[in-house]
């Protein structure tokens, strides 16, 4: 059912919002919708847009995919967002570069 779709979406919305300890208010504001809607998409009271998915995917700094059904493994990827906070653009371009040869190495 629909309904339960957004239901279920909308409590892993609050369930972020309050591990990244951002109010309602913050949270909407960082998405750019209203208090009041982010308040019945939380409750599933009201469904919600593409666009409106991946502003409050990208303010909780999640990917969508978890959002809608909690496939996203958030725990390692805030981890790594929290190591990656660390260094600076230069050093990130050079661990990325590190990353892409890693992977190359690993696939041929």
């Amino acid at each position: 059912m629909a309904g339960d779709f957004y239901k279920t979406a909308g409590q892993r919305i609050k369930q972020m919002r309050i591990a990244r300890n951002h109010s309602r208010e913050e949270l909407a504001e960082l998405a750019d919708i209203s208090t009041k809607f982010l308040y019945e998409i939380e409750t599933g009271r009201n469904g919600f847009s593409a666009k409106v998915l991946f502003r409050l995917a990208e303010a909780l700094e999640v990917q969508c995919d978890y959002l809608l059904g909690g496939t996203y493994c958030q725990e390692k990827h805030m981890e790594l967002s929290q190591i990656l906070k660390c260094f600076s653009a230069s050093e990130l371009e050079y661990i990325r570069n590190m990353l892409f040869m890693l992977h190359e190495f690993l696939h041929c």
